[in-house]
């Protein structure tokens, strides 16, 4: 009878209780602490709070341009944007509500592992420490605590949850059972594409513990539907990230220094599993990395993969898990280099369920001549979760906010620029433009990059030194042609000096690469407003007001518009709606009057 039929390990009622008990207490007591904590200035503005389709909530018009958002954020991940309306259909933006979402989804997820090891293998306690792992490791806290890292908890959540439908299929194979496993695939991929290879990790459980091995070809044309739906996957996600600008060109990073990351990544990963310190947000992407740095961590590799190998028949638990990991993180390891860090927390979230696997299992079976196994082991167990839990709480901390988790980055890494980029954001959204002028230098001076130099500009101009914004700006541009946040700034910079013609071009430029920016739809507007063009005005505060209609500022120049057109009616609906979304607007108010009157 193949492993995963066993039932060997039945743990009585009481002890399930407690088992699910600590499993569901353990995740709350590390990450309860989130609950209270704000969106950060990472992504969370592009997933959340500006993202004109999502604070719309959940609706026809947003769930269609989910699946329309193709390289929107670097991405296509469409379920991960619903789950993201959901939650400001229901919370709004109290940060709390995004962050409870993310913590259940976890806590579901860890549940879900438990049960499923449970009834893969038959080993209820062992089931139960990789689980534990799983819940409070603290290379998980960027996945749980980041609410723009939406996409790992739940796309974590779809991929347990195929797997326990593969089980299932497995022990009564039938095609609705068949079906039901691709279906939960593929709402794993609509969530994060990292799941393409899922597919791998069912042919390694199909080795161990199911003993389906014997059965050769017929369990890889078994796999071929999932397997293409992981090549389309793939060829969207490239896609999507070449759009989005998320993948950089083969030029950006030589392959060579790219592979010897991927190889000092793999070994750093392993490193942070057993001894999780200096995790930070972002790791900068070496310039270069020693030849005993890399070839130490290609020995390594090599070592491992020998001892897995070697120790199959005996402990077929080890290549199951160290093939798990090495594949699951295949997608993210940098060869094929996406967004500008070496390596990330995130990117262990589910990979590092092999390790934790392999090493509980392994541990088990090298003490089975040990007394009182079952006593020590659980001493053991309890002796690495509780560090790992205090370890995670503190880590937790560092999300407290944008400066706590910059800082914390600057604390353990050097040359931390995209940390410096975040404490300039922050502080120029905090209205603190000084601050934000030092840390954009701070980043500039490191890596010279457009975000900076937007971030510069703006708190130049807004100090009062428009020349010295204007010509950041300008340089922003030159940097990246393409984003639109730098020729929004500049656009509003030049108008400032009353430069209206000139910033038109670029308010449409701006336009044009994101078309459903409404903060710039309503500057276009705005301005042509200014130039005595209510008519195209009018087409550009549309959209806007489609997008985001309780967009008080876009109401009120839409209202604008319509006086201009002597369309009194119009004009006193749009002033009627500023007053209510702000009742103290006087300009509104006045407005209002003067179309009543103007009747």
């Amino acid at each position: 009878m193949p492993v995963g039929f066993e039932q060997d390990g039945k743990a009585s009622v009481a002890r399930e209780i407690v088992v699910v008990a600590l499993l569901l207490a353990a995740p709350l007591a590390v990450y309860w602490p989130v609950l209270h904590y704000p969106f950060v200035d990472l992504d969370d503005q592009l997933y959340v709070f500006r993202n004109s389709q999502v604070l719309g909530g959940l609706t026809g018009s947003g769930v269609a341009w989910a699946f329309r958002s193709l390289g929107y954020a670097g991405n296509w991940h469409p379920l991960t944007w619903i789950s993201h309306m959901l939650d400001v259909q229901l919370f709004g933006l109290n940060a709390g509500g995004h962050h409870l979402s993310s913590l259940a989804l976890h806590v579901a997820s860890t549940l879900a592992l438990y049960f499923v090891l449970r009834s893969y293998t038959g080993a209820a306690g062992r089931s139960a420490v990789v689980a534990a792992l799983f819940a409070v490791h603290p290379l998980h806290v960027e996945s749980v605590a980041w609410v723009a890292e939406r996409k790992d908890v739940l796309s974590a959540f779809f991929w347990v949850a195929t797997l326990a439908a593969y089980l299932a299929y497995v022990r009564s194979p039938a095609m609705l059972r068949y079906l039901l496993v691709a279906g939960f695939f593929s709402l794993g991929l609509l969530s994060k594409p990292m799941v393409v290879t899922l597919p791998i990790a069912m042919l390694l459980l199909d080795y161990w513990p199911l003993g389906r091995w014997r059965r050769g070809a017929a369990l890889i044309l078994e796999k071929v539907p999932f397997l293409a739906l992981s090549v389309a996957s793939s060829f969207v996600t490239v896609i999507a990230q070449y759009q989005g600008g998320a993948m950089k060109g083969a030029g950006h990073h030589p392959l060579a220094l790219r592979l010897a990351n991927a190889l000092t990544s793999c070994a750093a990963y392993l490193r942070k599993a057993v001894l999780p310190t200096d995790l930070a947000v972002y790791y900068p992407f070496p310039q270069a990395i020693p030849v005993w740095q890399w070839s130490g961590a290609a020995a390594l590799l090599i070592a491992l993969t020998t001892v897995a190998l070697f120790g199959r028949r005996s402990h077929p638990c080890l290549p199951v898990g160290w093939f798990w990991y090495l594949a699951t993180l295949l997608p993210v390891i940098g060869i094929v280099h996406v967004g500008g860090q070496a390596m990330a927390d995130r990117y262990l979230y589910l990979p590092s369920v092999g390790l934790f696997t392999a090493a509980v299992w392994g541990v088990h079976q090298a003490a089975a001549l040990l007394r009182r196994r079952g006593a020590i082991l659980a001493a053991a167990a309890m002796g690495c979760l509780v560090p790992l839990a205090v370890s995670a709480r503190n880590q937790v901390h560092s999300w407290s906010g944008t400066a706590a988790l910059a800082e914390n980055a600057l604390s353990v890494t050097t040359g931390n620029w995209a940390a410096h980029g975040m404490l300039a954001s922050f502080f120029l959204r905090q209205g603190n433009d000084e601050e934000a002028i030092a840390h954009a230098r701070a980043a500039i001076a490191i890596n010279d990059f457009a975000g900076a130099r937007d971030i510069l500009g703006v708190a130049l101009t807004r100090l009062g030194r428009a020349d010295e914004g204007i010509a950041q700006l300008r340089e922003a541009i030159r940097i990246d042609p393409g984003f639109f946040s730098a020729h929004n700034d500049l656009a509003v910079a030049l108008e400032g000096q009353g430069r209206v013609m000139e910033a038109l071009e670029h308010y449409r430029t701006a336009a044009q690469l994101q078309p459903d920016a409404v903060e710039v739809l309503d500057n276009l507007g705005s301005a042509l407003l200014r130039t005595g063009n209510p008519v195209e005005a009018m087409h550009h505060l549309t959209t806007a007001l489609r997008l985001a209609p309780g967009a008080a500022d876009v109401h009120f120049h839409a209202a604008v518009a319509f006086e201009m057109q002597r369309r009194f009616a119009e004009a006193a609906r749009h002033y009627q709606e500023v007053l209510r979304l702000a009742p103290a607007d006087a300009e509104a108010r006045a407005g209002l009057q003067r179309v009543l009157s103007g009747r």
